[in-house]
């Protein structure tokens, strides 16, 4: 083999070699996955549900994030007034609005509920009440 042709293979073989592992770890099961909008009585306020999660660096689960209608959310970007998670399987979990500002979550079965939660400290954002219970 020339050097030439070494040196073309050197360079394949570290293009084959990063593209292994970037598809790895891309396959590793990252997620950042839109499920559902349920909107305020009013509509200036929406909660949205997203799958998120990294198997390698954190668990997945099922992000409820409330936040302005005209705003989208991001898995782990702190976008919203209020929101908090829920287990992966959001099929048991049960969203309703109770008025423009209180968001009433139920997640039966689930002593845990919710794993984390979180309300923004900006007085120009609007208010949310969450109320977590068992049952609705």
């Amino acid at each position: 083999m020339s050097p030439g042709s070494r040196s073309v293979m050197k360079q394949l073989s570290r293009v084959v070699v990063s593209c292994v592992l970037l598809c790895g770890l891309t396959a590793c099961g990252c997620v950042d996955e839109y499920v559902d909008t349920l909107p305020s009585p009013d509509g200036t306020l929406k909660a949205e549900l997203r799958h998120c999660g990294c198997s390698l660096t954190t668990y997945r689960r099922t992000q409820v994030t409330v936040l302005e209608s005209s705003r989208k959310a991001e898995c782990m970007a702190s976008t919203g007034v209020a929101g908090f998670d829920a287990p992966f399987d959001h099929a048991p979990l049960k969203l309703r609005w109770r008025s423009n500002d209180t968001l009433h979550a139920s997640y039966p079965d689930y002593p845990d509920f919710p794993q984390t939660q979180y309300s923004a400290g900006d007085p120009a954002r609007p208010k949310v009440t969450l109320v977590f219970q068992g049952e609705p």
